[in-house]
């Protein structure tokens, strides 16, 4: 079956195992159709998703609060779940999710609770084992737009440790000029 017709298949297949009030996966479909544009065969390649969205979080704000200061029209509260990961492992691949809120009972390899703003925070993934590396949501999470400038820090802490993770023919996937 071509990638798009299995991605585009991955509505049911997600809203069968997972409560989500008919949420529109589009965004979801076209995060996972760019990252495997770059990774044609993607069966159990490793894909780290860094804020990689979580159920809940423990931040000085909930999810709950955060969406109800946005447009209502605009973010639903699962808008901030780790659908690409979850679409991902659907697939056959094998993403790695890493966010500050809890992944607890996701079947993906993940780690939650982790503070990306820690020199080291990804000092569990081996070296040279990542053969995609994807930022681009990490910077629409709840928990940056709290801590507000905090996000060029964030960029020095964390291209060294990517560098480290990354196969020396892996790719990062990164909006470095939108966000910082």
């Amino acid at each position: 079956m071509e990638l798009n017709k299995l991605v585009f298949s991955l509505n049911d297949k997600l809203s069968e195992q997972y409560e989500c009030d008919n949420f529109d996966f589009t965004e979801m479909k076209l995060g996972i159709l760019k990252i495997l544009n770059h990774l044609p065969n993607y069966k159990g390649k490793k894909i780290l998703d860094l804020g990689c969205g979580s159920v809940s979080s423990d931040f000085n704000t909930s999810y709950d609060n955060y969406i109800s200061a946005c447009d209502d029209d605009l973010i639903s509260k699962y808008t901030f779940y780790p659908w690409i990961c979850r679409g991902l492992f659907e697939l056959g691949a094998h993403p790695i999710g890493i966010d500050y809120g809890s992944l607890t009972g996701e079947k993906f390899e993940h780690y939650d609770r982790v503070n990306l703003l820690l020199e080291n925070s990804l000092s569990m993934i081996d070296d040279n084992s990542i053969d995609i590396v994807h930022t681009k949501l990490l910077y629409n999470s709840p928990q940056l737009e709290m801590m507000k400038g905090d996000t060029e820090k964030l960029k020095y802490i964390l291209v060294p440790q990517i560098k480290r993770v990354l196969k020396t023919d892996g790719i990062l996937l990164a909006d470095w000029d939108k966000t910082i």
